[in-house]
């Protein structure tokens, strides 16, 4: 199961230890779990449940030698879902649903998760399923726009009991395939990766351009850029980032620690002198984002 960025597993019960281990480290080492998607060790995600989903081949792993990504795509959905009123009218069976999406904390906000729902699109449709959908925990902000900003649309919410949150709210989404998203080369503020010379030199090979942009970048930024260092696959693509990209960007930086997919979704966008001074030399970033 392949994107152009990233390859699946169907997670086997001789993964169940190493599968019960990654959640566990999830848990125990993401910032802030506890006040947006509140899991908790041993009530959520549960060993039984993890061992069900195995048997039943609904887990997926993402690995790099080791776990990097898990996540659920059932074929089904739960009698949870029937109360809300969904974009499409199908049955059960023909409903696609991801869920425990999870990443390392080592590797969060580089764009992993996302890939993940990308690729859960993916093995629904291969498997003729008519809709997919996901619910998250009303304060679970940053899982809401990464989702939305991948076609999925708020359907509404209900009020419901967990054992790690008691009685809550929990939002549904459903994916709305005719809703315009942002393409991907879209960088987080607002320039087309797709037009900087390091994604051009990196898609083409360039050696020449790589050494042109690392003395024009060095200059500009008063830092030790080198060729070596001229290597983008895109902003918010996996991948490689450039040095200025991954070490030196306020403005991506900025972003990442504030969990936003791109400055367009900052209510200080308006007044923010870091993305300011971008769209004030290069006026369509901003409209890229609108």
């Amino acid at each position: 199961m392949k994107t152009r960025n990233m390859t699946l597993q169907k997670a086997a019960l001789a993964d169940y230890g190493a599968v019960l281990a990654f959640y566990d480290d999830v848990i125990e080492r993401t910032p802030e779990i506890g006040r947006y998607a509140r899991w908790q060790k041993g009530k959520h995600p549960t060993a039984e449940g993890i061992r069900s989903f195995i048997e039943e081949g609904s887990m997926y792993l993402y690995r790099e030698r080791d776990i990097v990504g898990a996540m659920v795509v059932t074929l089904y959905q739960g009698e949870d879902y029937h109360a809300i009123e969904w974009l499409k009218d199908v049955a059960d069976n023909e409903v696609a649903v991801i869920h425990l999406l999870a990443v390392s904390p080592d590797r969060q906000s580089e764009g992993i998760g996302s890939g993940m729902v990308m690729e859960a699109i993916r093995i629904a449709r291969d498997h003729g399923m008519r809709s997919v959908r996901l619910d998250a925990l009303s304060t679970n902000t940053p899982a809401h726009k990464i989702y939305e900003g991948l076609g999925f649309e708020y359907r509404g919410k209900q009020h419901l009991y967990a054992e790690n949150t008691g009685w809550t709210d929990f939002y549904f989404y459903e994916l709305n395939e005719t809703k315009k998203t942002m393409k991907r080369s879209i960088g987080i503020c607002g320039i087309d990766c797709e037009k900087c010379d390091a994604f051009i030199a990196t898609r083409n090979n360039d050696q020449a351009l790589r050494e042109k942009t690392a003395k024009l970048w060095a200059e500009l930024n008063n830092a030790p850029i080198l060729p070596e260092h001229i290597n983008c696959e895109g902003c918010r693509k996996d991948g490689a980032k450039t040095f200025f990209c991954s070490e030196l960007c306020a403005v991506r930086r900025c972003a990442l620690e504030k969990g936003f997919e791109t400055c367009g979704d900052c209510p200080d966008k308006e007044t923010c002198p870091k993305v300011g001074e971008i769209w004030s030399n290069n006026a369509q970033a901003r409209v890229n984002l609108q």
